[in-house]
């Protein structure tokens, strides 16, 4: 589901100007009421467990957006928050 390849990888990781494609997930749990120590303004905080799981293309799936709307339209969404972030180069 989320394309993540475990054999023949390669050392990517010695350029650390690439960011990998990531999904966070939280699971929904029960809200409790929090007062913002900024604002002050009360507002509603998942209590649920979050979870960062890389995200890649698979045989069938070669875009991002496919990969996350296919996450989207699982039963996954129905128990967890999904977010998404796509793979990025950065310039520092």
């Amino acid at each position: 589901m989320f394309g993540i390849e475990t054999t023949t990888l390669t050392d990517y990781n010695e350029n650390g100007s690439f960011i990998p494609a990531k999904v966070n997930l939280t699971v929904k749990g029960s809200k409790v009421s929090e007062t913002s120590d900024i604002t002050g303004r009360k507002y509603k905080k998942n209590q649920g467990a979050s979870y960062t799981i890389p995200l890649g293309q698979t045989a069938t799936v070669k875009y991002f957006q496919e990969a996350v709307q296919g996450l989207l339209d699982s039963a996954l969404a129905s128990t967890h928050f999904i977010s998404a972030s796509p793979e990025e180069w950065r310039r520092d």
